[in-house]
């Protein structure tokens, strides 16, 4: 069985699957056994999943983007080598 938390349903629309992920995600194994976790951990564990994803961005476009010194710097010095005889 994928899912041994008890959840009630908040009068919404959910599909099995839906509810299995959720059931998954509220269940942790601490020395083999089931513990429940809060939903405040899980809201805490997405808004550091997404601050980092912003912080991965924003470094990927800063040192890849032409807009910024370090590609213009590559792109100045690849001219002058390409001079070179």
């Amino acid at each position: 069985m994928l899912c041994r938390v008890h959840c009630r349903s908040r009068g919404t629309h959910e599909t099995k699957e839906t509810k299995i992920l959720y059931c998954s995600a509220k269940k942790q194994i601490v020395n083999g056994e089931a513990a429940s976790v809060k939903n405040w951990a899980i809201w805490i564990c997405v808004a550091c999943g997404l601050f980092t994803g912003l912080a991965i961005g924003l470094v990927t476009e800063y040192y890849t983007s032409n807009a910024y010194r370090p590609v213009q710097e590559v792109a100045e010095v690849s001219r002058f080598l390409a001079s070179l005889p």
